[in-house]
């Protein structure tokens, strides 16, 4: 094992002994070395011994050097030490510079004499040459500094940072006749002292005051809390002043601590992320205070990760119906690939931040764009647009992805992973936040009707300038959308090696071609329509007899739909015979005339419509039926009083009716026993009958004619029995269900 200059080696005397080399010069057969410790001076050693001793393991060589810290210092340091620094090199360096004499003791010696008898300006006059020199003495510190600190010159440098007991405070219980620390210019002036040492006592009253006074708000600062602190705990007493208890401060200052010394306390004893927390909250500290040393990007190639959010857009717009009716300001979705920042997916809707507008978004991202752009009159190509597929990951607000439709992104054959953000903190999606920006700043100072910032006194009414209506401001976004990800230089975007090599351009289109070409494909194909059922809303609805009966809680809308697979397969008629059961639809509240039944049990999408008894919500949305369902609700709420008082009618005839029949039957009572008033029942009835029938026989008004007299033989006489109504058979009822 081969030595070389400035190792540092460990050697083993004994069990408890060691001790602590640097090499300093090797000339074989022997090897010059110092001792790290102790007022020592170099020695010859045999190079076979050393050899011998770390290959027999009584020597280690150690990896760490105790001086490293002076072979690179802080600039701030070595500014402030130079000086001496140099002058002490300017003293050794001829002794150095001499070669392998500076480690002859005799020659050493003379170097040395010579050395302390040159003049230097700087220095002291001597004793023994009565000028300006430094001491043999000091030039043989010199020289072992130099050597046991590594044989470089920032080895001459002062080790002050030792100096002091570093990091430790300086406190005492009490403060003392004498102040610690640089004189004020107060106390120079006048000779008095301005404030106290700072004493164990003072620590806790400082804690206490900052916790009480500083820590809980945001809003006082710490020169509030550092008076506060002096009213609270270091008043004298309390008098009366305009009938309010007011703390008394001492009249000598000097007795107080100051608020330099206040302010040094807090800072030490307090750590400025856990004071930011307490005064601001974990949440704005999170969004504006924590450190951002991470990236951004975490997605390895396209479609690896969509982010997505809304904004209300910061113009008016007007009716497309009726360019005179302002109908506010809408709403912009933007759908932004984490690894690329292209615009995947947008979409421009009165509807407010909620799953329909994100619905939209999505299914913009996912699918073709030639065709969506053609819509608004904007003709491109798909290399212009070539964002389509599926993505793996998407994150958002937790407003709309923690929405219950949110699940079926997850659960249904898009198999999306959906993160949420946590509350308040944009800065998990930041790219998109940036995009809207970006797009406001690209038409906020040219767009009438425009609120790029808030209205002041005086100024005109944005809504008064409204121009664009929803579409013409969509064809605006999409030209917005295509200029950004063709033209938007990113500079700072973080280049890999590869990208670098390939010399990709910083533009959204650019990377995310190089991305598809040339990392793992992230995306997944579908078709159109099968994506937009998987981003429709999903419920639970019931098939029973009367249909599929789907019932909308939150408007209190019930809806009975079939469909021809129902029919078929004659689900209405199993369900009356076994009972009702639960299946999966999907719905879109813009349109009640049809549910559709997901294909995860069916082959195809299967449409249901609505039924006869349900036809009156056809081509209606959830909000107009539910606005028909509360015209309803009030309709009946008024005629309430119409209702009770014809109740009231018919009861008030009831009740006469049933108290003059009563009263004439006990009139007509004869005092017979109760087997008497019983007896004799169907005659009677056949009486009554007899009498009914003369008195409601149809007659017309024409003379009465002569009833010819007709002799029945008494073989074919009609028994009185004959006539009567045959008895009520009821329908029998299906018990065997019941049974089982």
């Amino acid at each position: 094992m081969s030595l070389v200059k400035n190792q540092i080696l460990r050697l083993h005397r004994n069990d408890s002994e060691q001790q602590k080399i640097r090499v300093l010069h090797i000339e074989k057969p022997h090897i010059i070395v110092i001792e790290l410790v102790g007022k020592v001076l170099p020695d010859w050693w045999k190079y076979g011994d050393l050899e011998m001793a770390l290959m027999s393991g009584s020597a280690e060589i150690l990896q760490i050097d105790p001086y490293a810290s002076l072979l690179l210092p802080s600039q701030e340091y070595l500014d402030k030490h130079r000086t001496r620094r140099d002058q002490a090199w300017e003293v050794i360096s001829p002794i150095i510079d001499s070669g392998i004499s500076a480690f002859i003791p005799a020659e050493r010696q003379r170097l040395i004499e010579i050395a302390a008898s040159i003049e230097r300006l700087w220095c002291k006059p001597s004793e023994k040459y009565g000028r300006q020199t430094v001491s043999e003495v000091t030039v043989r510190n010199y020289l072992r500094a130099f050597w046991q600190r590594g044989q470089n010159k920032n080895a001459l440098l002062q080790l002050y940072f030792n100096c002091g007991a570093p990091g430790e405070t300086r406190v005492k219980a009490e403060p003392g006749p004498h102040k610690r620390g640089r004189k004020s210019d107060v106390t120079k002036q006048t000779g008095k002292q301005t404030s106290v040492n700072v004493t164990t006592s003072d620590q806790e009253k400082f804690d206490r005051g900052i916790r009480k006074f500083y820590l809980g708000s945001e809003k006082k600062s710490l020169t509030v809390a550092y008076q506060r602190t002096l009213e609270e705990y270091y008043n004298v007493g309390y008098e009366f002043k305009k009938d309010v208890l007011t703390p008394i401060l001492p009249e000598d200052t000097s007795t107080l601590p100051t608020i330099g010394e206040f302010r040094y306390w807090f800072e030490r004893r307090f750590e400025l992320s856990k004071v930011l927390i307490d005064r601001r909250g974990r949440r704005k500290f999170d969004l504006e205070n924590r450190d951002i040393s991470g990236s951004p990007k975490r997605s390895r190639g396209p479609g690896s990760c969509y982010q997505i959010d809304a904004m209300i857009g910061n113009l008016h717009l007007v009716s497309w119906f009726d360019r005179n009716r302002r109908i506010g300001r809408p709403v912009v979705y933007f759908v932004v690939d984490e690894f690329s920042w292209m615009i995947t997916g947008w979409y421009v809707g009165l509807e407010g931040p909620s799953w329909l507008g994100m619905m939209m978004a999505l299914e913009h991202a996912f699918t073709p764009k030639v065709e969506a752009y053609k819509n608004i009159g904007i003709d491109i190509t798909e290399e212009e647009y070539p964002c389509q597929g599926i993505c793996n990951t998407l994150v958002g607000d937790r407003g709309e992805l923690l929405s219950k439709h949110a699940d079926n992104l997850a659960d249904s054959s898009l198999n999306i992973r959906v993160d949420n953000t946590a509350p308040f903190r944009a800065d998990w999606k930041c790219q998109v936040e940036k995009i809207h920006d970006l797009a406001q700043d690209d038409h906020e100072d040219f767009v009438p009707g425009g609120t790029a910032k808030p209205l002041e006194r005086g100024e005109r009414d944005p809504r008064l300038d409204a121009a664009l209506d929803i579409f013409q401001y969509r064809q605006l976004i999409g030209h917005i959308v295509l200029k950004h990800n063709t033209y938007r230089r990113l500079e700072n975007y973080p280049f890999e090696e590869d990208m670098i090599r390939d010399q990709v351009a910083p533009y959204p289109l650019d990377l995310w071609n190089w991305g598809i070409a040339n990392r793992t494909g992230c995306l997944n194909e579908m078709p159109t329509d099968l994506i937009r059922l998987n981003l429709l809303p999903s419920a639970e609805a019931s098939v029973t007899e009367r249909g599929i009966y789907f019932y909308y809680g939150q408007y209190k809308l019930e809806l009975y739909y079939t469909c021809e697979l129902a029919i078929k397969e004659e689900w209405f008629v199993r369900a009356r015979d076994k009972g009702r059961w639960k299946i999966t639809i999907a719905y879109d509240p813009r349109d009640l005339s049809n549910v559709y039944l997901r294909p995860k049990h069916f082959e195809t999408v299967e449409v249901c419509y609505l039924l006869p008894r349900s036809k009156i919500f056809q081509g209606r949305n959830f909000y107009e039926a539910a606005d028909y369902l509360a015209l309803k609700g009030q309709a009946s709420h008024a005629a309430q009083t119409r209702d009770r008082q014809g109740v009231a009618d018919y009861h008030a005839q009831m009740d006469h009716i049933i108290n003059t029949a009563t009263e004439q039957t006990q009139k007509a009572y004869d005092g017979r026993s109760k087997t008497a008033q019983i007896s004799g029942i169907r005659p009677n009835r056949m009486e009554a009958r007899d009498d009914l029938r003369s008195s409601e026989a149809w007659r017309p008004n024409c003379p009465e004619a002569p009833m010819p007299q007709v002799e029945v033989p008494p073989n074919q006489q009609i028994s009185q029995d004959d006539d009567d109504d045959e008895e009520y058979v009821p329908r029998p009822k299906n018990l065997e269900k019941y049974s089982k």
